[in-house]
């Protein structure tokens, strides 16, 4: 289910843009993003995590979606505060940026309160990408991290994918830096 959700994640992304040559995860702990952009053929990707306890049971835990990322010498893990490791990164660097914070309030504004600088690393043409939750279930949520986006680069596409183990459409919206 996690390989799923990861897979409409990145689709999500590359349907808004073919490059994909530098890639940033935002959170992700569970590996699932990082999979999806190696088997998609990610040259290089920054993995900016805050608990490496949580990626060490994902990778106990969850072989089958992290043995793959565990191996990979194409990803550098930047581990402490996203918003604080990215203040030293160069202008321009990602071709996709993928937010993958928990879904809830208190994420959306620590990722409204920082969106300059994530703008700041994303290049003309990138893309941004959140998972957003379910607009099935918490639609409210949803409108939030869409306003967001919609604010900080004029533009969002939600698109979307029926989990059955969930019950519901789960939620991505992307942005392109125009």
């Amino acid at each position: 289910m996690k390989k799923f959700i990861a897979l409409v994640f990145f689709k999500s992304s590359y349907d808004l843009s073919k490059k994909n040559s530098n890639v940033a995860i935002i959170g992700g702990g569970d590996g699932g993003v990082a999979r999806a952009c190696i088997e998609n053929n990610s040259n290089y990707i920054d993995w900016y995590e805050l608990d490496p306890e949580v990626v060490d049971v994902c990778y106990k835990h969850l072989p089958k979606v992290c043995s793959k990322v565990k191996k990979s010498n194409k990803i550098k893990t930047f581990w402490g505060d996203a918003f604080e490791s990215i203040k030293s990164v160069e202008d321009s660097k990602y071709d996709k940026i993928f937010v993958d914070l928990n879904d809830d309030q208190y994420c959306i504004d620590l990722a409204r309160k920082n969106m300059k600088g994530l703008k700041r690393i994303l290049k003309k043409g990138g893309v941004i990408t959140a998972q957003v939750g379910s607009n099935d279930k918490k639609p409210k949520q949803v409108n939030n991290w869409c306003k967001v986006l919609e604010k900080s680069f004029g533009n969002v596409t939600l698109s979307g994918a029926h989990i059955p183990s969930f019950d519901c459409n789960w939620n991505f919206a992307s942005s392109i830096m125009k």
